[in-house]
């Protein structure tokens, strides 16, 4: 009688079983999608951190708009009932991609500046890009075509802290407001569905 060496016994087990693992299915692993709650309660948390960020600023100023490349809101209240998913998805995402960089450019800004009253910047930036992969989670079950991302010019880093205060101003505003549209938004989306 022969000895089977180590390896001749596993290739022959291995052989064996291998009819064994084609027999079975393999599991689809399906993509996970959001539930609309979740982009909702992340909207709300992004509100509520961006007007955190507000309060800290003790300037009351008009702004200078610098920042014609942030997105506008171009609906009114009366259009909340006629939003279709689909295309509402994809704006939304388009819009945050672009608040994402300009709280990118705001973020290197205020390093080099050191500006304590954006202590919360960092957070914030991590919960948009959470908001970010979770709409593109939820835009993967109704097959929304997502528009590529834009890379836009912005304005150069502010030389003094008067224009780091200026410009994060100016972005956090705009930010609330669409903070808060955008929480509209998926309120009315939630309610159709």
């Amino acid at each position: 009688m022969k000895l089977w060496t180590a390896f001749a016994l596993k290739l022959a087990i291995l052989l064996l079983l291998t009819p064994l693992s084609l027999s079975f299915p393999t599991p689809v692993h399906h993509r996970r999608t959001v539930d609309p709650e979740i982009l909702t309660n992340q909207t709300r948390h992004l509100l509520k951190l961006t007007q955190d960020l507000l309060e800290n600023h003790v300037i009351a100023t008009d702004i200078e708009h610098r920042f014609k490349t942030l997105p506008t809101i171009t609906s009114r209240a009366t259009d909340l009932n006629s939003l279709e998913v689909k295309s509402t998805l994809a704006q939304l995402h388009a819009d945050l991609l672009l608040y994402d960089l300009h709280f990118d450019w705001l973020n290197n800004a205020t390093k080099k500046h050191e500006n304590a009253a954006l202590a919360k910047l960092g957070e914030l930036i991590h919960l948009l890009k959470a908001l970010i992969v979770s709409l593109q989670r939820q835009m993967s079950k109704p097959e929304v075509i997502r528009t590529p991302a834009r890379s836009l010019p912005l304005p150069s880093i502010p030389v003094s802290q008067w224009e780091v205060v200026q410009s994060s101003l100016e972005i956090l505003q705009k930010f609330r407001l669409y903070c808060d549209w955008t929480l509209r938004v998926l309120l009315s989306l939630k309610l159709k569905n």
